[in-house]
């Protein structure tokens, strides 16, 4: 069943956070504030340098208990049979590209009937084609 979007405070700390990680993530969430500014739609980085010196501890709060998405999970994926990744933005495996307005599609909306068939976004398949014409696989 579909639930009524709204907006609410969503207050996340982060505990052991150097002052360079502290750094590139205000530049990320002020870059991300921005887009929306402007409504414009990127995609925002940051390397969690976790081999190296970013360890940081999350809490999250918000005034509401959130439903549970497992099917959208973020993680880039690659798939030796196809011989590509399970996500148009990718990097490399192991990545995490997630994109709220699949979340979107799953909680506001009414479960799709079985036979349906989504329409893909009109640049998808260029985004896709460029994407594997310039970044090769690791494999």
């Amino acid at each position: 069943m579909a639930i009524k979007r709204k907006e609410q405070k969503l207050v996340i700390t982060l505990n052991n956070v150097s002052q360079s990680d502290a750094i590139a993530l205000i530049k990320m969430f002020k870059y991300a504030q921005y887009l929306g500014n402007i409504g414009s739609s990127r995609m925002c980085g940051f390397f969690a340098d976790g081999d190296g010196s970013f360890h940081p501890k999350f809490s999250y709060e918000y005034p509401e208990k959130l439903p549970e998405v497992p099917e959208v999970d973020g993680e880039v994926k690659y798939d030796k049979e196809k011989k590509q990744y399970s996500h148009n933005y990718r990097i490399s495996g192991g990545d995490f590209i997630i994109d709220s307005d699949s979340i979107a599609w799953k909680i506001y909306h009414d479960p799709e009937p079985e036979n349906y068939v989504r329409p893909s976004h009109p640049n998808e398949g260029a985004i896709k084609r460029f994407l594997d014409d310039k970044i090769p696989p690791n494999n």
